[in-house]
């Protein structure tokens, strides 16, 4: 290969690199909330499921609640079905990972369902699922 196309190779190899980089973020990532606790109970409001402009939903959104141990994921299942759940691993504490409807941790590989259950060890103990209640177009999720 000549010198002159390698470098057009390199240039326009790193110009995709940076320009596909530029849209990762607007694509990926699940939306996190501050949410405060009111009497050990947060309130969400379902249209943090609402994708703007579109007819889909989030399947998901972390809440990270103050003077917790870790944040919580709150999956959507459909319009009125919703699984609230830590996102500390049962094994040795380490925060999980979302990615879709399977959480995973980083630290020594366990995987869980959205419904908290183990799928993969080393962790033997499903995840604490919180209990959540319906309020007109809120969620309320019991943090005891």
């Amino acid at each position: 290969m000549e010198r002159r196309s390698f470098i057009r190779l390199c240039g326009m190899g790193t110009a995709a690199a940076v320009t596909g980089g530029l849209f990762l973020p607007g694509c990926a990532g699940i939306p996190h909330i501050q949410v405060t606790a009111v009497d050990g109970v947060l309130r969400l409001d379902k249209s943090v499921f609402a994708i703007e402009g579109k007819d889909t939903f989030r399947r998901s959104v972390i809440v990270e609640v103050s003077g917790s141990k870790a944040p919580i994921v709150v999956f959507r299942t459909s319009d009125h079905e919703h699984t609230a759940l830590q996102l500390l691993c049962t094994h040795k504490s380490a925060e999980l990972n979302v990615a879709g409807d399977q959480l995973t941790c980083p630290a020594h590989g366990s995987a869980f369902s959205n419904t908290g259950a183990v799928l993969e060890g080393p962790a033997s103990d499903p995840l604490k699922r919180f209990a959540i209640t319906y309020a007109g177009d809120d969620l309320l999720i019991a943090l005891s």
